[in-house]
């Protein structure tokens, strides 16, 4: 079977909005732009990365040699082998391509685009692993392709991006507002080039940067935005659209088996988030439950957690979702 690839099912997540003015659809097109914060015109200077309230929040210090704790709600770190066979085998990410490491063993290793790439398809099965454990699987596999050494490269440059991830951002771009975008633009570009250097920061973000830069001459100029990716409202259609239809296009576009693919996929979200919004409105019940003591309820909680999600993976997954 054909299967999707990694650059298409990564922006699934990515929010693309229909907008009546070009600012509106620059801040659809440019989602890590438009973070918490505040607006401003003029970038501070740069302070040590903080790490925000978000998943990324257990990183360790940087050139500790780790990446997260062992997995907090998920017992032992596993092997390898249970890894990828958890993730690759029966996960998310089964019959997906791994994007290429953009290196060749036995050859120096060079600033790629390619390998921001191979880290988010790992990083896309956050909650079915621990970052810790994703950290190890992607260790073990730049050895097992390219060798020790260029693993170890790869290693440092993986730290580093995750390091990026958890970075909170103060500059909000926006729409409304040139400068907001351009001062959110110059931040990110600081960043990154602090964090990743500045040949990685330019290989991974370089391209992206480069079409934001020239939206925003474009629109300062009185012009239009490019025309966003056609293939996009295929992997995130908007809500209503007819799944028969969706799935018409798809296989005219990708063909039956990545068509019948991403149908998978979008049954097995939608049932997923069924259930967590199910277990969500019973866990906001039982907080408003006054009979209840605090350990009555954090017990009945407890209790309808592991009955809902058995598999301590899914029970992880399912507690940020709920609002644990």
């Amino acid at each position: 079977m054909n299967k999707p690839p990694i650059s298409k099912m990564r922006r699934r997540g990515w929010s693309w909005i229909a907008a009546p003015v070009a600012l509106a659809a620059a801040g659809a097109m440019y989602g890590p732009l438009f973070g918490s914060g505040q607006t401003a015109h003029e970038v501070a200077p740069l302070q040590s990365a903080p790490q925000g309230a978000n998943w990324f929040n257990t990183l360790p210090p940087t050139g500790s040699g780790g990446t997260a704790s062992e997995g907090t709600h998920v017992g032992p770190t596993r092997t390898v082998a249970e890894i990828q066979q958890a993730l690759l085998v029966k996960g998310s990410l089964r019959g997906v391509d791994l994007p290429p490491w953009g290196s060749v063993r036995g050859q120096p290793l060079k600033p790629n685009r390619t390998l921001r790439d191979r880290f988010d398809f790992y990083l896309l099965a956050m909650g079915e692993a621990s970052l810790a454990e994703l950290s190890k699987l992607l260790r073990a596999h730049a050895e097992q392709d390219l060798g020790p050494d260029l693993a170890t490269g790869i290693y440092a440059i993986w730290e580093r991006y995750l390091q990026l991830q958890a970075y909170t951002f103060v500059r909000v771009a926006n729409p409304a507002d040139i400068g907001s975008m351009q001062a959110a633009l110059q931040e990110h570009q600081q960043v990154r080039q602090q964090l990743l250097g500045a040949a990685w920061a330019k290989a991974f973000y370089g391209e992206d940067e480069a079409q934001l830069a020239g939206d925003i001459d474009r629109i300062m100029s009185g012009g239009e935005l490019n025309k966003p990716d056609p293939d996009q409202a295929l992997f995130s259609p908007p809500q209503g659209m007819d799944p028969q239809a969706l799935h018409e296009q798809r296989v005219a576009r990708f063909g039956k088996d990545k068509a019948d693919r991403l149908k998978e996929l979008d049954d097995a979200e939608a049932e997923w988030m069924r259930r967590v919004e199910a277990v969500r409105g019973q866990v906001h019940t039982l907080k408003q439950a006054a009979h209840l003591s605090t350990l009555q309820r954090n017990q009945a909680i407890s209790n309808l957690m592991d009955s809902a999600f058995p598999d301590a993976v899914e029970k992880m997954r399912a507690s940020g979702l709920v609002g644990l």
